[in-house]
């Protein structure tokens, strides 16, 4: 890595900026929703990369693992349906 590539600002996910509107009330420059559903794609996107990761078990430990079959990490996975609140 260049010495170059160590001083450039990070890349934000997101910029927020407070504006004021006609009526000079304070007002975001993005919508929420819009933030927390990059979130949500972005922990989604790396949860589902983990699943792409072969399991250091097997190559660290291969006499308790005689089939040749490839074993992945196991990982967490999001419902794609918020669950119903109880009564």
């Amino acid at each position: 890595m260049e010495a170059d590539d160590q001083l450039k600002d990070p890349f934000p996910l997101f910029q927020i900026d407070l504006t004021l509107d006609s009526e000079s009330q304070p007002r975001y420059s993005s919508n929420p929703a819009e933030i927390s559903l990059v979130v949500q794609h972005i922990f989604d996107k790396g949860i589902n990369n983990l699943k792409d990761i072969p399991s250091p078990e097997q190559k660290l430990l291969p006499h308790f693992f005689k089939s040749n079959v490839k074993s992945y990490l196991k990982a967490t996975a999001r419902p794609l349906y918020r669950p119903e609140d109880p009564d």
